[in-house]
C-alpha cells in the first residue's frame, strides 16, 4: 500500500495555471506507475477524475 498526499492540481488549473497544474498531474502519474497502483482510493471528485 502507498500513500500519496499531495494535490492533483486541479486548483491551480481552475485558476487557469496550466503550466503548474500539468507537472503536478505529471508527477502523480509518476507516483503511481513507482508504486505500481492497481486501484486508488481518492480524497475529492477531481483527484477521481485524473485518469491514471
Amino acid at each position: 500500500m502507498g500513500v500519496l498526499t499531495g494535490c492533483c492540481g486541479a486548483p491551480a488549473h481552475l485558476i487557469g495555471a496550466q503550466a503548474v497544474s500539468n507537472d503536478i498531474y505529471l508527477d502523480i502519474i509518476q507516483s503511481v506507475r513507482d508504486i505500481k497502483a492497481k486501484t486508488i482510493i481518492a480524497a475529492c471528485s477531481s483527484c477521481v477524475k485524473l485518469n491514471l
